[in-house]
């Protein structure tokens, strides 16, 4: 999507959130006060947060379409991450705070007031609620902002939380206990699941997830496309926001090709792969012995012993010297994370 388009849709997504959780907050907290009905109140808060929410996404999408300066040189794009892990934590803290409020009115219930208003009021939240979820589903998937994604799933959970104390207000009368109380407690610790979830899928992307295995992929098939390439590792994408990858990767080239081809054949596919897949890359270029009978036969040997000794290692870079006796190998030996059997 043009940048442009997608800054625009963001904010109207996020402004259109902000209006309908600020009507929704307004009218919960009445119904909550005059009813008494400590799971309608928290419900109220609930879309108090999302208020909240929405501001910082709203902030979030315009930071991220910010160009790159002098004191961010890869852009802004990360802001979207650092909005995700802020309402998720917001999320949290609420999700604390109504499960501590529901816990005292468990211990010391009150009346509820309830009217036919209430009950029509509640259900037209959750239509409200119901079509926010799809709204941010929609633009998310077609901006790509994370933020809106969270936001999302927020407003699926607002639906159940919403329908919970829609449920607890019905039966209550039916039942010796204190059922409000105990809806909002199923509620909280509903919602600090559902933070938790939220929280841990924000902090990958800020802590340095594994790159996109697809994208990965593709970059290495882009330049085994070039014939004289005969072989790619260590491909490394770091992840700056939306289509801001940064990364590296090393080619195997023949020896005898002179330094002028091989700088060519290296710039090529890093304006290949800025164009298409939108990645700033920066390639390095390994010179290697064309492969021969005895080559291939010495490195399915080396590979062998490797698979009998840990079925996770592999290697790259194998380069014999056949003029000593016997051949010395030189490779690259690639190890698991966490390693240990050395």
């Amino acid at each position: 999507m043009d940048p442009k388009q997608r800054l625009q849709s963001g904010q109207r997504a996020s402004l259109t959130g902000l209006l309908c959780n600020v009507c929704l907050f307004l009218v919960k907290f009445l119904l909550g006060f005059f009813s008494h009905s400590v799971a309608v109140t928290a419900d109220a808060f609930n879309n108090l947060s999302d208020c909240l929410s929405s501001a910082v996404s709203l902030l979030s999408v315009r930071l991220s379409m910010k160009p790159a300066d002098a004191d961010h040189p890869y852009g802004h794009g990360r802001a979207e991450y650092i909005a995700s892990f802020l309402v998720s934590l917001l999320i949290l803290l609420f999700g604390l705070d109504l499960l501590r409020s529901s816990l005292e009115r468990f211990l010391r219930p009150e009346a509820i007031s309830l009217t036919p208003l209430t009950f029509l009021l509640l259900f037209l939240s959750i239509l409200v609620k119901v079509s926010l979820f799809f709204y941010y589903r929609s633009v998310a998937r077609k901006t790509g902002l994370q933020v809106l994604s969270v936001s999302a799933r927020d407003s699926l959970f607002d639906c159940i939380s919403t329908a919970l104390s829609l449920l607890a207000l019905s039966l209550h009368g039916l039942v010796t206990f204190d059922l409000d109380a105990v809806a909002g407690i199923l509620l909280s610790l509903l919602i600090l699941y559902s933070a938790i979830q939220l929280l841990r899928e924000s902090a990958t992307p800020l802590l340095g997830r594994g790159p996109d295995t697809a994208l990965s992929e593709n970059l290495r098939l882009l330049a085994e496309s070039d014939p004289r390439v005969l072989g790619v590792h260590d491909v490394r994408l770091h992840d700056y926001g939306y289509r801001q990858e940064i990364g590296s990767m090393h080619i195997e080239l023949p020896e005898d090709l002179s330094f002028h081809d091989a700088h060519a054949i290296a710039d090529h596919l890093e304006e290949e792969a800025k164009e298409k897949y939108g990645v700033d890359l920066v390639i390095h270029t390994d010179p290697v012995t064309p492969d021969t009978l005895q080559k291939r036969r010495l490195k399915a040997d080396v590979i062998h012993i490797l698979r009998h000794t840990d079925i996770r290692l592999s290697l790259h870079d194998f380069q014999p010297d056949f003029t000593c006796t016997p051949p010395h190998l030189s490779f690259d030996l690639l190890l698991p994370y966490a390693y240990s059997e050395i």
